[in-house]
């Protein structure tokens, strides 16, 4: 709507203290544990998604409710091909569009490019200090959805859509720590070495991983991303330039821009808990002196640990994680447990089309 403001906003009681139901507050709370210790937090989005033409009817009395049906589309381009002059033309209208709306609400939009997967793309955005991505990201998702239906398109930034042949959607966070003057403390002295506050960084996260890939991926659809040799990590490690690693290590003699990669998320995360469960990961990889693992050359290594492989294991690691529920709150962790608990068994009730045509005829 024009000449109507779009307003971010902590959450207070009446008697002044914050909700500890907040997210944007939890994050802020994480960040303000990185400034105590004279530390600058920053984090870069990366981000896909899919665009597709709407060809929706109008809404009718079968649609009365929520979540309702979702809206029918057709594919912007077969997909299957990276970065073609062709598709970046049939998908020039649209790109515009996001571009034009991201430079007008001043979001750092950095890159758009045409993904490997039908009516897939992805952005980046510049790094921001603090929780400023986190707000970026959530203005982002909101401000594109509006604005691209307007025009006739849809964009979903759900993980994987039930649309055949569609690749699944990631959200990499990438993200730095700098001391109080601003200096990147990722970039190492010379090619190939690791700073230890980048190692201990990168041994928070891999760390806490388990039970903070709650925050990363909050769906039940996300866990349907992570499969070997797609990627999408599978399994906890760290490498240097391995796509498929959980963590990517790009950190090099003096490139200002040295940073880590987390490559687990999903797009339709909370912005603020997945920003914070960076936080909370890595400055107590620090605290507690950890040390990072060896690299791995192989991020599908049978060897190595495995990630959650579905939202009901991811709340169960976090739920029973002391460190978790310390860092976000027990009145948080137990709301917030119950609506996914009511998520996953709102799933479990459901007779999927695969367990129809599995046993309906063969019993």
């Amino acid at each position: 709507m024009r000449d109507t403001a779009w307003l971010q906003a902590d959450i207070f009681h009446t008697d002044g203290n914050p909700s500890p139901l907040d997210t944007r507050g939890i994050a802020r709370r994480a960040n303000a544990g990185l400034v105590e210790a004279g530390l600058q937090f920053n984090a870069g989005l990366e981000i896909e998604a899919h665009v597709y033409r709407l060809t929706d009817r109008p809404l009718n009395t079968s649609d009365i409710g929520q979540p309702g049906t979702p809206p029918e589309v057709e594919i912007l381009n077969r997909g299957y091909q990276l970065l073609t002059e062709h598709y970046a033309d049939t998908l020039e209208p649209v790109m515009t569009l996001i571009h034009e709306t991201c430079t007008s609400l001043a979001i750092p939009i950095r890159s758009l490019e045409v993904e490997f997967g039908p009516s897939q793309i992805e952005f980046t955005c510049a790094a921001r200090p603090g929780i400023a991505a986190a707000d970026d990201m959530v203005l982002l998702r909101s401000a594109l959805r509006q604005t691209l239906a307007r025009h006739g398109y849809h964009i979903s930034f759900m993980c994987r859509p039930a649309i055949d042949g569609s690749f699944a959607s990631g959200w990499h966070l990438h993200q730095s720590v700098a001391d109080s003057g601003g200096t990147n403390l990722f970039m190492p002295a010379e090619d190939g070495a690791m700073t230890d506050t980048a190692s201990s960084w990168i041994a928070g996260l891999l760390h806490h991983a388990p039970s903070m890939s709650l925050f990363a991926v909050p769906t039940i659809t996300g866990y349907k991303r992570y499969r070997a040799h797609s990627l999408a990590p599978e399994r906890i490690s760290w490498s240097h330039d391995g796509r498929g690693a959980l963590i990517r290590a790009l950190c090099r003699h003096g490139d200002a821009a040295s940073r880590v990669e987390n490559r687990g998320g999903e797009p339709a995360a909370n912005p603020y808990l997945y920003l914070a469960s960076q936080m909370f990961a890595g400055i107590e990889g620090i605290t507690a002196g950890r040390e990072a693992p060896p690299a791995t050359a192989d991020a599908y290594d049978d060897a190595l640990p495995r990630l959650p492989s579905s939202l009901n294991e991811a709340l169960a690691l976090a739920r029973d994680d002391a460190f978790v529920r310390d860092r976000f709150g027990a009145t948080f962790m137990d709301c917030y447990a119950a609506i996914k608990q009511a998520e996953i068994a709102g799933f479990a009730a459901h007779v999927s089309d695969w367990e129809h045509n599995a046993y309906f005829a063969a019993f």
